[in-house]
This record gives structure tokens, C-alpha cells and sequence, in this order.
């Protein structure tokens, strides 16, 4: 069984992995080298993307983790066997226990008997999965995880607590980014005497440490409101002078901290910063255009480029067609079993992935069948598996592009009937970059 566990374990990383370069179409890790820590270690992150954000965690790591998991996965008979013999401790929540007292006591046994043998377990502070960019309330579980551990070993055993930052562009949509960000291990035994002199005290600073430690990896906003200025900011920026998922990171911490300076205290300078950025958004979606378009306009190159571009275009079409068709059904499947299958939306991240490695893999297998059926050739076949991602990307490239040309043009003819609007347009945008001006940009 446990020669079993571990080829599970290992298995399963290497789907992850896989997973994850198809469904995120740009991935980065910071500081990752602080992942191969060979002690006695909890990760905690926080936790947009139910189930995906474990995993998108771990999968950096060479070390098997456990996970401390919500006791609503073991409900069934078969998932209470699964989840306990992979590598899973329970742990109850009011919400799991229908207003009957929590019942932790086992897996806070099981978690320091882990954590006493050397080894790393995976928790989310939270205490459950949330929709947005908010780092939310965190439970005291992995203080008071940690702090009777370290006391259990006298405090020489070495813990630290690991805060991981999963800054994801939208953890539901495919082809989405997600930006990693390992930080600074926070030393359990440094709280020794804050527990010593006070047990409630000592949890409860420690808890507001391993917080300040994730908001130092996370662009956590304030609340949905904030969340919606700054991606709107976002795609501005970044589409004015594009950069690598870190340095747009750190550049869009820039704008939420002078956001969040501005509403506290210049409301007036924010409610006009949120009134231009609404303003112009409405006017791109009323024009049927995107922030991008207006950007390219702009660009004295981009008119002159466009004999090359629509060439380019041209001969891409037969990969898009190939890429379309060999992708269409598998997406179409996920899309309409993902409605079906669940109508909270926090469960999206986790549902859509999945749902997309089975439909994929059922549907490469039936179409690669239905193409050797037609062709008599093991070649063709075996040609088709090798072409079938790519061919996907080139349909992806081909969609973004072509749409961007058509929005170009759409630009271009409303420029010609009433040059006036799109000026005001293009000053909205000009008046919003203004705003962000302390914020650094390359040229």
C-alpha cells in the first residue's frame, strides 16, 4: 500500500503538471527556492481556487505534503478511504458539523506527529475558498498546530511556517495566468515566550504574523469594489507597456497601494479615479472594442503593418481550422458539463480543469481513432496526437488576433464618421495613465 501511495503521489504531481501547462496560459514562480525546505515545515496560501491551490503549491515541491482538508470531502465512504490514504488529515468546521461542537481533537494529534517526524503539511488559514482577490479572516489552526508542536519538542524542533501567494489573473477562466510567490518562512520557536507567558496571546500573534506574511506575497484587496478598480488598472497598464508576470505584480501592488492611500485619505481624488475608469470601460464596451485596440491605434506602426498581419493571418488559417475543430468539442464538452455539474462558482477552478483532463483525453483517443479510421495510416495518427496542442495554441493566436484587427478596424471607421468621440475616448485613457503617474513605467 504505501509503494502504491507514493506512485499515486507522484502521479498525480505529473498530471498536475501537465494540467497546468495547458489550462494557464503564463506561469511564474518567485523565490522558489525556498520550496526545498528539508525540515519540519507548514505551508499556508491563500485559497481562491478550492482544490487547484493545493496542488498549484505543492507541485513545486520534490517532498510528498500532507494536507489538512475539510471534513465535507470525507463524506462518502469512499472518499473518507481516499482521502485518508492519500496523504489527507480531516478537520472539522462549524459549517461541517451542522452546529455540533468541533471535534479537532485526533487530527491536531495526527498533524504534530507529522510535523515531530520531519514532515511538511499543507493548510489554507481561511478556512475555505473564496471568490476574489480579499485575503479573508484567517483561523488560528496552523498557530496553534504549530506553537503545540514546537512545545511537544521543546521548542528545538526547527518549525517554520511557509506562506505561499497564488496570485492568479482569474482562477476560473482557461488560459488564465498565475504568478507564485514563495516568501519569507516565519520561525515558530521565536514565539516561545509569548507562549510561555501567554498561551491565547501567543496563537493569536502568530496568526497576525502568518497573515502579514501573505499579504507580503498577495495583491489582497479590500473588498470587491477595490478589486475592480485595480483590474481594470491592470489591463490598462499593462497593455500601455506590458511586462513579466513579477514585474507587473509588483507594479500593480504599486497602484493598490496608492489606491487604497487615495481612499482613505483623498475619497474625492478615488471617486474621480473610479468614475473616469467606469466611464471609459462602458464607452470600449458600447463601442465593441477593447482597452488593447485603442492601444494599437495609437501605435504609428500598426496601420502600416497591417498588409504583413492580415498575410500572416492568412497562413495561419489552416492551423487555426485544424485547432478549432480538434479543440471544439472537448471545450464545448467541459463548458456544458461545468454548468451542469455545480452551481457554486467558487467550485469553477477545481471542476473545470478536471472535468477538461477527462473530456480531452476521451476525446484525442476518439478523434485520433475517427482520423486513423479515414486514413488506413498509423503515421497520420500518430502525426495528428503530435499537432493537437499545437494546433490548438495557433487557433488560440489566430481568435486574439483576428479579433484584435477586427476591433482595429472598427476604430478606424468610427474615427472617420466621428473623429470627436473616440478623441474623448483616447483622453479618458490619457486622464486615467495620469493618475497612476507616480507609479513606475518603462518606456
Amino acid at each position: 500500500m504505501k509503494l502504491f501511495r507514493i506512485l499515486f503521489y507522484e502521479s498525480v504531481k505529473l498530471l498536475v503538471r501537465l494540467v497546468r501547462w495547458v489550462y494557464y496560459a503564463k506561469r511564474a514562480t518567485v523565490n522558489g527556492g525556498k520550496v526545498q525546505h528539508g525540515g519540519p515545515c507548514i505551508i499556508v496560501s491563500n485559497h481562491p481556487g478550492t482544490l487547484m491551490d493545493p496542488l498549484n503549491t505543492v507541485v513545486h515541491m520534490r517532498r510528498r505534503i500532507h494536507f489538512l482538508a475539510n471534513a465535507s470531502l470525507f463524506k462518502t465512504p469512499f472518499s473518507d478511504w481516499f482521502f485518508t490514504n492519500f496523504y489527507c488529515i480531516k478537520v472539522e468546521r462549524y459549517v461541517d458539523t451542522g452546529g455540533r461542537p468541533l471535534n479537532n481533537k485526533n487530527s491536531f494529534r495526527l498533524a504534530t506527529e507529522h510535523l515531530t517526524r520531519g514532515g511538511c503539511l499543507y493548510m489554507a488559514p481561511e478556512g475555505g475558498s473564496f471568490e476574489g482577490r480579499q485575503l479573508h479572516k484567517l483561523k488560528t489552526g496552523p498557530a496553534r498546530i504549530a506553537l503545540n508542536t514546537e512545545q511537544a519538542n521543546g521548542f528545538n524542533l526547527g518549525l517554520e511556517i511557509l506562506p505561499v501567494g497564488l496570485n492568479y489573473s482569474n482562477p476560473s477562466e482557461f488560459r488564465s495566468e498565475l504568478l507564485t510567490i514563495f516568501g519569507e518562512p516565519v520561525k515558530v520557536a521565536s514565539f516561545k515566550n509569548d507562549w510561555e507567558a501567554d498561551k491565547i496571546g501567543a496563537v493569536r500573534k502568530l496568526t497576525a504574523r502568518i497573515r502579514q506574511h501573505l499579504l507580503d506575497v498577495l495583491l489582497a484587496t479590500a473588498d470587491e469594489e477595490e478589486d475592480k478598480l485595480l483590474a481594470k488598472a491592470e489591463i490598462i497598464l499593462q497593455n500601455d507597456n506590458p511586462m513579466p508576470l513579477f514585474e507587473h505584480y509588483q507594479r500593480a501592488k504599486d497602484i493598490l497601494r496608492e489606491i487604497q492611500n487615495w481612499r482613505k485619505g483623498q475619497p474625492e481624488k478615488y471617486s474621480n479615479l473610479k468614475a473616469l475608469t467606469t466611464a471609459y470601460f462602458n464607452k470600449i464596451k458600447k463601442l465593441r472594442v477593447s482597452d488593447e485596440a485603442f492601444v494599437k491605434m495609437q501605435h504609428a506602426g500598426f496601420k502600416q503593418n497591417w498588409p504583413a498581419f492580415i498575410l500572416t493571418v492568412v497562413v495561419a488559417f489552416p492551423f487555426f481550422l485544424l485547432g478549432y475543430l480538434s479543440h471544439f468539442l472537448p471545450l464545448m464538452s467541459t463548458h456544458q458539463i461545468c454548468r451542469r455539474l455545480y452551481d457554486d462558482p467558487v467550485w469553477a477552478p477545481t471542476f473545470k480543469p478536471l472535468v477538461g483532463i477527462v473530456a480531452y483525453l476521451l476525446f484525442i483517443v476518439l478523434q485520433t481513432w475517427l482520423v486513423y479510421f479515414f486514413s488506413k495510416n498509423t503515421v497520420v495518427a500518430a502525426a495528428y496526437i503530435l499537432v493537437f496542442f499545437p494546433a490548438g495554441l495557433a487557433a488560440e493566436w489566430f481568435i486574439k488576433k483576428w479579433k484584435l484587427f477586427l476591433e482595429a478596424r472598427r476604430i478606424c471607421h468610427l474615427a472617420k464618421r466621428n473623429k470627436k468621440e473616440v478623441e474623448a475616448v483616447v483622453q479618458l485613457r490619457k486622464d486615467i495613465l495620469s493618475s497612476y503617474s507616480s507609479v513606475p513605467r518603462a518606456n
